[in-house]
């Protein structure tokens, strides 16, 4: 048996090439890739049409989803190119990785071997001899070194003798690496056995050397470092990829910079920097630009020359982007920010047939769309309108599902009119369009849940516990009521009591009380259980009430106005809810608010109009109170402020209210010319909330004679005598 071990960088151009010229020449009947063992069910995939690159195989665990790893593949990936070459040839090809399923260790193992799938380590003995060579970085040393280059050849025994004598000057020692090491070795003793002629090991370049000498190492030494291993229950399929996740600006720790370009040296080999430049000049005139062909030739010469100045092969992304630079940009840099996503990150996403695709949420979206009469989505490309009216059932559960890819983050439908601007019509608006890079969202998002259902309220929780926003957590309540996840409302009603031991705003917990009182409006409308909220706002309302004089208190004058916007939307919320204890605390609040003497005008003046509105005090005592106000100083400030408070629920009150008019009348007709100028501006104020014709209609009255006036309708206070004695003893003193 003849064995060829082949060290190579992931996702590498240059690795994948000379790797399917050796296949070629050295036609084995079995290849062993590094991969993780289980992974081996899905090899069958791999090359045919149903996938195509980027895609990533996802592995999780079956208990919990949370716990992932993704296994990404590129055209120019060699262990995607070796398998190819190998189901095409019909050779055996196996997966000889320690398997994901091991992710559990011993104590001994606890502080390295795989805790988590998405934090493996990696070792780094390549920075000194890239730093020798000149670079700053290893991946650029690589990269020039072996991937960035068109021409063919055997390159493997250079990198083979390069890692022997590396890892004789740095052994690993990190339990991760020393375990998966001994599952290779014991995978190649295995195939060692059978009657393979040729056998390639492809491995990464750094495991090389301890993997060749499978046969120098004891066998009960490896199997002993394999013993403590806890196995778990795992799951695998493949998913769609793009290759935005596999540069390394994702966070993605075998990416590279530019897969866009890789792709480009893998296909086109020495054309790759004309075509990339032509693409370049491309999009740049689709951008507007102004470009013509002979600075894209330019640009080719000059990116040739970069290249023998700097002792590089050929071109790289470099040399490519500081011709487009000095050519086209005229030395501007920021030309380049046009087509880096495009041609050097580049937008390509792969796609993964719905015949052997095994996401969870995938066939679970599949369900609740057919449920929902809309299966028909995902075999359009085509943006589709649809007008949900939720009194029926399929309507309504197309609504939750909706909302629930929204809290999930999978963009299928956009909400054209939002549900505040139509509440209570029955009616919602989407925008619905399948794209395969959902494919992406709805298997990164399994690590919720293996149901949509599940997943968003998993989310939605997890949120929470990360926010101390109350208004924050109120939206999800609403967010939660349209996706049908009543389930979650106890979890974040349980937050929500936690942040406001530690909140002491006074608005705050004024600002909730509308968006709960409309949760349970609108509660029958979408079918949830709101008895959760009931509760919450029994528990808030008395509190809300009995400290509301103190929280007024605390208002500076420059924060009173947003305070009394405040103070009217939730006493609409109050009558809302329609209940008569609700309504007795807060009206004991605000009579104690009127006759604060520290509290704002404006606040104490729409107190007294929120009182003489509901028909708690009687106009003579309110006409009492503003004359009080305009006639104890001439702080214009102070009366602009109460007549602005006393107007804002409705500045339209004069117009039929004659005696409260009198007042402002004779107030300002006793104003002396100079007072009455420092005064205009309050007034100006305190009536800019009035429409134009109210306006118009309020000068006409003021002008006419006041024997034509038809007499206001008297509105007395209702309720305890005991309050009557209070407001004598207020305007007493």
């Amino acid at each position: 048996m003849e064995i060829r071990y082949i060290g190579i960088r992931h996702h590498g151009p240059g690795s994948a090439k000379n790797l399917v010229h050796l296949l070629e020449e050295f036609q084995p009947d079995c290849i062993l890739v590094e991969m993780p063992y289980e992974t081996e069910a899905l090899f069958e995939h791999i090359g045919s049409d149903l996938i195509k690159p980027p895609v990533s195989i996802l592995v999780h665990d079956k208990k919990d989803p949370s716990r992932v790893s993704y296994l990404p593949f590129t055209i120019f990936s060699p262990e995607w190119q070796a398998i190819s070459w190998a189901n095409k040839a019909k050779k055996t090809v196996r997966a000889i990785d320690l398997p994901l399923a091991y992710f559990k260790a011993s104590e001994n193992y606890s502080q390295g071997l795989l805790k988590d799938f998405t934090k493996l380590k990696f070792s780094n003995p390549l920075l000194k001899i890239a730093q020798l060579a000149g670079f700053r970085d290893h991946e650029q040393w690589w990269n020039e070194t072996f991937e960035q280059h068109t021409e063919l050849g055997d390159y493997f025994p250079l990198i083979e003798y390069m890692m022997d004598n590396l890892r004789d000057l740095n052994e690993p020692t990190d339990k991760e690496t020393l375990v998966r090491e001994a599952f290779m070795r014991k995978q190649i003793r295995t195939a060692a056995k059978e009657p393979f002629e040729r056998v390639i090991v492809l491995v990464g370049a750094w495991h090389l050397p301890a993997v060749k000498k499978w046969s120098e190492w004891q066998a009960s030494a490896d199997n002993a470092l394999l013993k403590p291993l806890k196995k778990i229950k795992v799951e695998q399929f493949f998913i769609p990829w793009s290759y935005e996740q596999i540069s390394m600006s994702s966070g993605y720790r075998a990416g590279v910079y530019s897969p866009a370009w890789y792709e480009h040296l893998f296909v086109y080999n020495e054309e790759a920097v004309d075509r990339w430049l032509i693409l370049a000049g491309r999009l740049l005139r689709q951008k507007g630009f102004v470009i013509s062909p002979a600075q894209i030739s330019d640009a080719a010469i000059l990116s040739r020359q970069l290249a023998q100045m700097r002792s590089r092969r050929i071109p790289g992304i470099a040399e490519c982007w500081d011709s487009i630079q000095a050519v086209i940009g005229q030395g501007h840099r920021s030309i380049l920010n046009v087509v880096w996503a495009d041609l050097v990150i580049g937008k390509t996403v792969g796609k993964v047939d719905k015949s052997i695709l095994a996401a969870p949420l995938f066939k679970d979206l599949e369900k609740q769309l057919k449920s929902a009469r809309m299966g028909a989505v995902l075999n359009s490309s085509d943006r589709i309108r649809k007008e949900l009216d939720l009194r029926k059932d399929s309507n309504l559960s197309a609504s939750r599902l909706f909302h629930r890819l929204l809290i999930l983050e999978i963009n299928l439908a956009a909400l054209k009119q939002a549900s505040e601007t139509k509440r209570g019509s029955f009616s919602e608006i989407w925008s619905v369009k399948w794209m395969p890079s959902l494919m992406i969202k709805l298997s990164e998002a399994g690590v919720w849940g293996n149901s949509i259902e599940i997943a968003s309220a998993k989310k939605l929780v997890a949120q929470a516990y990360k926010t101390e926003d109350i208004k924050i957590l109120v939206d999800m309540l609403e967010t939660a009521q349209k996706a049908n996840l009543s389930g979650v409302f106890e979890s974040i009603i349980d937050r929500l009591f936690d942040v406001l031991v530690i909140n002491e705003s006074s608005r705050s917990l004024l600002e909730i009380i509308p968006g709960l009182v409309g949760l349970i409006r609108y509660g029958d409308l979408r079918q949830t259980n709101v008895s959760s909220i009931i509760e919450l706002l029994e528990r808030l309302i008395p509190n809300i009430s009995s400290y509301l004089p103190d929280f007024a208190s605390g208002v500076s004058d420059d924060d009173a106005s947003a305070f009394t916007d405040t103070l009217l939307d939730y006493n609409h919320a109050l009558d809302v809810l329609g209940n008569e204890d609700y309504d007795k605390m807060f009206n004991q609040a605000l009579l104690i608010m009127i006759r604060s003497e520290v509290l704002s005008a404006e606040i104490q003046a729409a107190s007294l109009r929120l009182l003489f509105d509901k028909r708690v005090l009687a106009m003579e005592v309110v006409a009492g109170f503003m004359r009080k106000e305009l006639n104890r100083s001439l702080d214009w400030e102070r009366t602009a402020f109460w007549l602005k408070g006393f107007l804002r629920s409705n500045p339209d009150l004069f117009l039929y209210n004659r005696s409260f008019r009198q007042l402002v009348d004779q107030w300002v007709d006793q104003l002396q010319e100079e007072d009455f100028k420092s005064a205009l501006p309050t007034l100006r104020k305190a009536f800019s909330g009035m429409k134009r014709n109210a306006v118009s209609e309020l000068m006409e009255l003021l002008n006419a004679d006041p024997e034509q006036e038809s007499t206001d309708r008297e509105l007395w206070v209702e309720g305890d005598e005991k309050l009557k004695d209070l407001l004598d003893f207020i305007l007493s003193n």
